[in-house]
């Protein structure tokens, strides 16, 4: 599946790409550089397949005209198609920036997609996706689990969907699931973006290898990559259609051919609309009037210029065409967004922040920041390199600026401007959210015009400017790289062994009713769709825990199923738990029914009839021991033809890293009990263990780098990847004899993969006795025999 995505993916989205840009060549009698064959047919596939989704008929009939409009294509351009299909240097910029977006997936080796556990909307883009393959956008509620209420909380919205409409249709064309496409389309997009910069810098006058540097490094600028690594997919798609609109335009403005040029460059700006609807329009608005007036100026004969209005009505016209399919849902998105992400709300929403921890700096944009995470302030010395290289991108900006302007070299400018002004007129309505996402889309622009800047510098009659230049943009191209490699160091990559898990019992558990996956696992929503699924922490949950006491904190937190009510948990026939050696059992009147490596599914019997339920489990504390009073009113509910139940904990030992030595740089972590491991080390301890046997090692955490247990100095194995709040790892099952064993568990030293530098957040190792659980039973008239042990849970049955 990795080759399918990783690389047959890509070249048959290039393929069709070709196909529809030769197609529309020879239809509307133009010539475009070979460079742009590719982002100009990424956009006419995003304009060809949107109708075909209003048919409310899934992605086979988008796929089939996909196929043999670009079939077509191949086959008039057939005869240059060798030739035309090298883009040359300036496609070499594409293949660089689709390897550093895909990075930290390839050297992970796994097909999965990164920004797991950061924003998770990518679990909602894959739900919708997902549904636009076999229904289209339209939706009709259908049940009450979360998949169901996450499609009709945004279909009925508006949400913009012409980036999901071609993945739909790709992943039905090429038959690889959603979960393995998406990150390499959104490095595909990326790629389109890069080649579209890179033609705009040599139609600026940038030597071929300069502007496919260029166009790199403005699709990596580090504000835009890190969007793209979070898997923000409407973000990405609007930058890599601005791009080639930009790109489109500008050859339009020199093209012998302009009405058909115009057309090309129209339905490029209908493809920044379809895929970011209403928040797209101010971009292809601007983009138009700038193309219509740097055609005015470039042009002076008043034949010219009827021929350019001529041009520019054909381009207007076809447009409006192809965004006419969702005029309604343009207009309704912009409702829902204006009343969402409004700065007046925003200022007494905290929430509206997003992921942001503050709002953005414009400085951001210039694509340099150097810690890798934009989302805080850099202090200290690298605080001070930090500055030096943007204010070094800012002053070369402005140079550029004036460079084009003097020239009359529009090109940069087409993308720059049209982002600017979409965040000057914008900005001050939204919320520093909305504000953000804006910035990274303007970034590139401005570092595609300072790299014009440098070459205005190096075209100083000074003998020694061609070499300041070299030197000062291999420096400040040096600090971009930096920034990047610092950001996939630290992203993480989704756990896509263990999601999968989900989609098994999904797929087993569908039609059977309501499944609990008591978890903040937001990617349930989608690897687990196929059944009615619940969970219990999710904002979009419609049954989210009842919780027998007030907490202030709800979403991105874990909750043990004994802190919920029980009339709230039997509600659910269906329980999913995570395997863990402090996770409370549910009911009696549960019973195991299938089991994974992570997961464990209870399935609810029609006996005992449970009467009531005394919880005695808390966070690190398996078990505990009940009041003698507590068990006998128990007692005295379940009656003379009762009987009380009792859950028994697992018998373990723990050791917590949080309170045994270890380096001072590892601080204590957001939940009691926890640390971060921020530098390498280890935590050492002793352990008593009560009595020879079987053990089950555990490690509670979410690790970036990999984190190994030893246990009397043998390496038992150890965890390295993401996870959700407060879950735990099975490490290893071990042969242990009664006594004191010795424990550590040691951070290595810095390594090269994706995640490496990721904060990690270590809690407790417990060594747990293999069978040590049960259920125990005993009559009213023995109560006493509950008393003064300790016990997961006790309960009052019937039956």
């Amino acid at each position: 599946m990795a080759i399918v995505a990783w690389i047959v993916l890509p070249a048959v989205v290039y393929a069709i790409s070709l196909g529809l840009a030769f197609l529309l060549e020879r239809i509307a009698r133009f010539r475009i550089a070979d460079a742009l064959l590719f982002p100009l047919g990424l956009a006419l596939a995003v304009v060809l397949v949107a109708p075909f989704y209003q048919l409310e008929s899934g992605s086979w009939p988008a796929a089939i005209a996909l196929v043999v409009v670009s079939l077509a294509g191949l086959v008039v351009g057939r005869g240059e198609l060798r030739r035309r299909a090298n883009p040359g240097w300036l496609g070499a910029a594409g293949l660089v920036a689709y390897l550093i977006y895909m990075a930290p997936v390839l050297v992970s080796g796994a097909v999965s997609w990164t920004g797991y556990n950061f924003v998770n909307d990518t679990a909602v883009q894959f739900v919708l996706v997902d549904w636009l393959q076999d229904h289209g956008p339209t939706y009709e509620a259908l049940s009450q689990g979360i998949t169901n209420v996450t499609l009709l909380t945004y279909l009925p919205s508006g949400y913009p969907l012409g980036s999901h409409e071609l993945l739909a249709t790709l992943d039905t064309i090429v038959r690889v699931p959603v979960e393995a496409a998406y990150q390499p389309f959104i490095a595909i997009l990326g790629a389109a973006a890069a080649t579209s910069f890179a033609s705009l810098a040599w139609r600026a006058g940038l030597p071929r290898a300069g502007a496919a540097a260029t166009g790199a490094l403005a699709a990596g600028s580090l504000l835009t990559y890190s969007y793209a690594l979070q898997g923000n997919l409407k973000e990405i798609a609007m930058m890599a259609m601005l791009a080639v609109a930009a790109a489109v335009g500008r050859e339009a403005l020199t093209g012998e051919r302009t009405i058909g040029l115009a057309a090309a460059a129209g339905l490029s700006l209908a493809a920044c609309v379809l895929v970011y609807s209403a928040a797209g329009t101010p971009y292809a608005g601007v983009l138009a009037l700038g193309i219509l007036v740097g055609a005015l100026v470039q042009r002076g004969a008043s034949r010219d210029r009827r021929r350019l209005l001529v041009a520019g009505a054909v381009g207007a016209a076809l447009a409006l065409v192809a965004i006419v399919p969702v005029l309604d849902t343009i207009v309704r998105f912009k409702n829902v967004a204006q009343g969402a992400l409004s700065s007046t709300q925003a200022a007494g929403t905290a929430s509206l922040l997003g992921q942001l921890q503050r709002p953005l700096e414009l400085v951001q944009t210039a694509g340099v920041w150097l810690s890798g995470n934009y989302l805080l302030p850099i202090d200290g010395r690298l605080g001070d390199l930090n500055d030096l290289a943007i204010y070094a991108v800012i002053a070369l900006g402005a140079v550029g600026l004036v460079w084009l302007l003097a020239r009359r070299e529009l090109g940069p400018l087409l993308y720059l401007v049209p982002a600017a002004v979409t965040l000057i007129v914008v900005a001050p309505r939204v919320a520093p959210y909305a504000d953000a996402k804006m910035l990274a889309i303007l970034s590139p622009g401005v570092v595609l015009v300072a790299a014009c800047g440098l070459r205005a510098v190096g075209s100083l009659p000074l003998r020694a400017a061609p070499a300041i230049a070299l030197v000062v943009g291999v420096v400040l191209a040096g600090a971009v790289v930096v920034s990047d490699a610092r950001l996939y160091h630290q992203v993480k990559v989704s756990p896509t062994e263990r999601l999968t898990e989900l989609e098994t019992i999904g797929d087993r558990y569908a039609g059977q009713g309501k499944v609990l996956v008591n978890e903040f696992e937001e990617f349930a929503k989608y690897f687990a769709r196929r059944s009615e699924t619940f969970v219990s922490t999710d904002n979009l949950s419609p049954a989210k825990i009842e919780r027998r006491y007030a907490t202030e904190d709800f979403f991105g937190r874990y909750y043990d199923l004994d802190v919920g009510h029980l009339e709230w948990v039997e509600r659910y026939p269906y329980v999913v738990q995570r395997r863990s050696p402090a996770a409370s059992r549910p009911p009696a009147n549960y019973r195991l029914d299938y089991a994974t490596d992570h997961y464990l599914v209870w399935a609810r019997q029609p006996a005992p009839e449970v009467l009531d339920h005394l919880p005695l489990q808390r966070a690190y504390a398996a078990t505990a021991v009940p009041s003698c009073s507590d068990v006998r009113a128990l007692a005295r509910t379940a009656g003379p033809r009762g009987r009380l139940v009792a859950a028994r904990g697992p018998d373990a030992v723990a050791f917590f890293p949080a309170f045994a030595p270890r380096p001072s740089s590892w601080r204590k972590g957001v939940f009691p009990g926890t640390v971060v491991p921020a530098t390498p080390g280890a935590a050492r301890g002793t352990v008593e263990v009560p009595a020879a046997g079987e053990y089950l090692v555990w490690l509670e955490g979410s690790f970036g780098r990999r984190m190994q247990v030893y246990v009397d100095g043998r390496d038992v194995g150890g965890s390295g990847r993401a996870d959700t709040p407060r879950q735990w790892s099975r490490v290893a099952t071990l042969r242990l004899a009664a006594g004191r064993h010795r424990v550590e568990v040691p951070r290595p030293g810095l390594g090269l993969g994706p995640s490496d530098g990721a904060e990690s957040l270590l809690g407790p190792l417990v060594l747990e006795r293999a069978g040590s659980r049960g259920l125990f039973s005993v009559r009213p008239a023995q109560a006493a025999r509950l008393c003064g042990r300790p016990w997961d849970w006790i309960e009052a049955v019937r039956g």
